[in-house]
């Protein structure tokens, strides 16, 4: 029988861009619980199935992102994923939603958002980009979370970013950037919960073979970079991290996994052509050095001059003359 997200990857044609499928993975709450164990030190010491009940199901704002259609498995509804004001240029989150957790006082509400990401340095530090959404998601509460200035209702906010093609040193890492206080004159403490309002979390993916590789860096990986087929993904899911929902998730599991090999097709492709395009480059830059160093020969035998008054004459630049050297050294 279809299942019902199956049936939702087949009414999209299969047009269905990476950027969405990524997103529609991160939908579900089975996989967001898992980010949200490992990452939201708020749920730390709670169990998959509780986080998954703790993330709120009504939106603030209803917005693109999810299926409204779609209600089983559980997926996503959460704040609007778009940010924008009548100055300002539309900011695009993949993942926003509100959640609670357990606190000293009770529950305390938390906007939390998950972005997938393809490169670490995308022309800009990726980690301003992710404190500029917190700064985002801090200041959007005002008149929905709170108003006037009841800045004790503001609820902390995660920015989490799935980085998939990270620079080799920083494969299979999970890192988080918070707001700490240091006492500078003195010592006296405030109470966390009034300044911990923003945390940045980046994790960046690895191979298999990375000495770190485990845990939600092989969950993630093995969802998101296309190494497995989508009967694998489901068996891993199942087996080692216990989902309950994962044959459900089987429709986008296989979009996932033929658009990340169809981005590896096309890198291989892309790497050919460019290989047979540097070749031929190579090959005409042979074939120039090859013309001028008989011209080299030819010239030193009508003249009896040195190599180096010949190169001169030549005007070849004075950087390149050991090149010829050598050349002139190998036999013909």
């Amino acid at each position: 029988m279809e299942t019902q997200m199956a049936g939702s990857i087949s009414r999209l044609d299969g047009n269905m861009s990476q950027d969405a499928v990524f997103k529609d993975i991160l939908a579900y709450k089975e996989v967001l619980a898992h980010i949200m164990k490992t990452c939201v030190v708020e749920y730390r010491d709670c169990t998959i199935p509780e986080i998954m009940s703790y993330i709120e199901n009504e939106p603030e704002v209803g917005q693109s992102g999810v299926h409204p259609d779609e209600t089983n498995p559980p997926r996503i509804q959460g704040l609007a994923t778009e940010s924008s004001s009548t100055t300002e240029a539309r900011v695009v989150y993949d993942v926003r939603f509100s959640a609670v957790a357990p606190g000293e006082d009770g529950k305390i509400g938390l906007i939390i958002n998950i972005e997938a990401q393809g490169k670490y340095h995308p022309g800009y530090p990726l980690v301003k980009r992710a404190l500029y959404y917190c700064g985002r998601m801090l200041s959007a509460q005002y008149g929905s979370v709170f108003t006037q200035s009841h800045y004790e209702a503001l609820r902390k906010v995660y920015s989490i970013w799935i980085c998939s093609h990270p620079p080799l040193e920083r494969e299979n890492t999970i890192t988080s950037y918070a707001v700490e206080e240091r006492p500078l004159v003195g010592n006296v403490a405030e109470p966390v919960r009034h300044y911990d309002l923003l945390n940045v979390t980046m994790i960046c993916l690895g191979s298999p073979e990375g000495a770190r590789y485990g845990g939600l860096l092989r969950m993630l990986e093995v969802l998101f970079k296309g190494r497995c087929t989508p009967g694998q993904v489901i068996q891993i899911l199942e087996e080692e991290y216990d989902f309950s929902s994962a044959r459900n998730m089987e429709g986008t599991v296989t979009a996932g996994c033929n658009q990340s090999q169809g981005f590896i097709e096309e890198g291989r492709e892309r790497g050919m052509k460019e290989g047979r395009e540097r070749g031929m480059r190579e090959g005409r830059a042979q074939g120039a050095d090859q013309e001028r160093l008989r011209s080299i020969r030819s010239l030193m035998e009508t003249t009896g001059w040195p190599v180096d008054q010949v190169m001169a004459a030549m005007k070849i630049p004075v950087e390149e003359y050991a090149k010829y050297r050598k050349l002139l050294l190998m036999p013909q």
